[in-house]
């Protein structure tokens, strides 16, 4: 998402957080933020960031390191004199990207995102528009919703730079644009990224099923699935050709695993199968193209040639090379993401147990998400 956001020419401010630790290294943090802004393609207005120092836990922000730590002040002036006001223009007609999805048991599909130009009202007739301008479903706006603080309050009309849920919508999804009936093209908006990876979820039906979980049938881990893709757009779920079994793919490892611990907690029993990759074909080249990932590993240096030598066997490409202090290394690798799903110990001769492992290994994709979230499509050969 940061790589997205700099494309679109917003201009961030970087707060380093927890500054009061004694083992603190902000001049460090500013240099890696400094290359990854530099590496996602920011322009030299962005990459000239300001730098707030803060700690969460005290309440305190300040620009410098040896400022009076008072209060929270100086990061909302700072917002002030460096984010610049939305253009918006009321008289047009109304027209919002829906950004957030949820289900509400008592108003079905809420959507939320900011109306960027026009005004409606409660009871409005709207349409839904794709990216390519196909319009998907027309309806009205039953319910308003406006945010005061963390509470949503009931509104009769919202206008332009309002952020609002709506509710009276069965089919429009993130990132649809809703409008009013006279509004032609949708709203430019960020596409959402395709799934990377799949696993397979069905019922336990081992000689241990049934002993810790409540809602063990095939019925209830589908209806369970297919509700999760009402609130959670990168997830899709499909009827697997084994019996008693479903396809869920999503972003990456984290997300996956958050969905499966969700559904533990509420007392469901499932078996998951080993993660695989997924692969698409490009559109203009006609090429096979997976997903890949930027690992990035600190190792002792006498055993950083280990490392390259096992990473070039995964097809990992090194793309940079440096010490990162107390004798270590820091590598940066592109990898393919199937690589990426076998064993990470990596045997050495001269280990005493046989194996020696990297003291930190961090896959860091473009978006941040996690370690294990691939980000980007490459061909590998």
């Amino acid at each position: 998402m940061v790589g997205k956001a700099l494309a679109r020419g917003i201009k961030p401010i970087v707060v380093v957080n927890k500054i009061d630790r004694g083992d603190a290294r902000p001049d460090e943090v500013h240099n890696e933020i400094f290359d990854l802004f530099a590496a996602l393609g920011a322009n030299d207005e962005q990459l000239d960031f300001p730098m707030l120092y803060a700690s969460g836990r005290q309440g305190w922000a300040d620009e410098s390191l040896d400022g009076p730590r008072k209060d929270l002040s100086p990061m909302f002036e700072l917002i002030l004199r460096h984010v610049p006001a939305p253009i918006l223009d009321k008289d047009k007609p109304f027209a919002m990207t829906a950004t957030i999805l949820e289900s509400d048991n008592f108003l079905g599909r809420v959507l939320t995102g900011r109306v960027e130009q026009g005004r409606a009202r409660v009871n409005m007739p709207v349409k839904v528009l794709r990216a390519d301008g196909s319009v998907v479903e027309t309806g009205r706006l039953t319910k308003l919703l406006s945010f005061r603080g963390l509470d949503r309050v009931a509104v009769d009309e919202v206008a332009a730079g309002d952020i609002v849920a709506v509710a009276g919508l069965s089919q429009a999804t993130i990132p649809d644009t809703i409008a009013a009936p006279e509004q032609d093209a949708p709203l430019v908006a960020i596409p959402v990224d395709p799934p990377t990876l799949s696993m397979t979820f069905r019922l336990n039906d081992g000689p241990l099923g049934g002993r810790e979980g409540k809602k063990v049938t095939s019925r209830q881990i589908r209806d369970r699935l297919f509700k999760e893709t009402e609130s959670n757009i990168a997830i899709r779920v499909t009827d697997s050709p084994e019996s008693e079994a479903f396809e869920v793919a999503g972003r990456g490892e984290l997300q996956l695993g958050v969905l499966i611990e969700t559904m533990r907690r509420e007392g469901f029993e499932l078996t998951i199968g080993r993660p695989r990759v997924l692969f698409r074909n490009n559109e203009e080249t006609g090429e096979r193209e997976e997903p890949y990932e930027e690992v990035t590993i600190d190792v002792d240096e006498p055993y950083s040639g280990v490392v390259v030598e096992k990473m070039s066997m995964r097809k990992g490409q090194m793309q940079d090379m440096r010490p990162s202090g107390g004798d270590k290394v820091r590598l940066l690798f592109i990898i393919p993401s199937r690589a990426d799903r076998l064993p990470w110990r990596i045997p050495d001769r001269h280990a005493r147990h046989g194996y020696h492992e990297p003291a930190v290994l961090r896959l860091r994709p473009l978006c941040r998400h996690h370690r294990r979230s691939p980000q980007r499509f490459a061909h590998f050969g």
